[in-house]
C-alpha cells in the first residue's frame, strides 16, 4: 500500500506542517492524515500517490477548519494561556491531614479536595495548598505574597465554593 511508503509519510508530515494548527496537535493531525490516506486507498484503489495526497490534504484542511476543538484556530482567540506548573494537581495527597482515616476516607477526602481545587483560580489554589500544609492565614499570605485581608477574601471564596460543591465545613463534619 502507498500509505506505508516513506514518500507518503513524508508528504503527510509536510501537509500537517502547513496546517494552521498549534504545534501540539500536529502529531494528532499526522495520524488522522495517515488513517484517512489508508481508508481512501482501501476504498478507491489504483489511484496515484499525488491523488491520495491531495485527498488527504483536503481532508486535513477541512478537519483543521471545522473548529470543534477548543484548540481549533477558529476559537484560538477565545483561549487563555494555562500555567500548568500551578494546576489543581499541585494539591497532593501529602497535604491532607494524616490521622486515623481509613484508606477509603483518605481517597474520598483527596477526591473532594481535587474537585474543589479544579474550581479555583491559581491564587486560591495556592492559598488552599498553604492552609492545608498547616500555615496560618498570615503565614500563607506571606508565602503567597498576599496581604492578610486578601488571604481572608480567598479563604471566604474557597469556603463558598466548597459549600456549592456540598462539602462539609469543619464544624459540620461531626454532625
Amino acid at each position: 500500500m502507498l500509505v506505508e511508503t516513506p514518500q507518503a509519510r513524508s508528504r503527510i508530515r509536510h501537509m500537517v506542517e502547513q496546517l494552521p494548527c498549534p504545534a501540539n496537535l500536529r502529531e494528532d493531525f499526522a495520524q488522522e492524515g495517515q488513517i484517512h490516506f489508508w481508508e481512501t486507498e482501501t476504498q478507491q484503489p489504483g489511484k496515484t500517490l499525488s491523488w491520495y495526497c491531495e485527498a488527504c490534504r483536503f481532508y486535513l484542511r477541512h478537519e483543521a477548519d471545522r473548529g470543534r476543538s477548543v484548540d481549533s484556530p477558529k476559537r484560538r482567540h477565545l483561549g487563555c494561556p494555562l500555567d500548568l506548573s500551578n494546576s489543581a494537581d499541585e494539591l497532593q495527597a501529602d497535604e491532607l491531614p494524616s490521622g486515623d482515616a481509613t484508606p477509603f476516607e483518605y481517597v474520598c477526602a483527596l477526591d473532594m479536595l481535587q474537585q474543589l481545587a479544579s474550581r479555583l483560580d491559581w491564587p486560591a489554589q495556592r492559598i488552599l495548598s498553604l492552609l492545608l500544609q498547616g500555615h496560618t492565614v498570615r503565614g500563607a499570605g506571606a508565602l503567597a505574597g498576599l496581604s492578610h485581608p486578601a488571604v481572608l477574601k480567598q479563604r471566604k471564596r474557597i469556603a463558598s465554593i466548597a459549600k456549592e460543591l456540598g462539602l462539609a465545613e469543619r464544624g459540620e463534619a461531626g454532625h
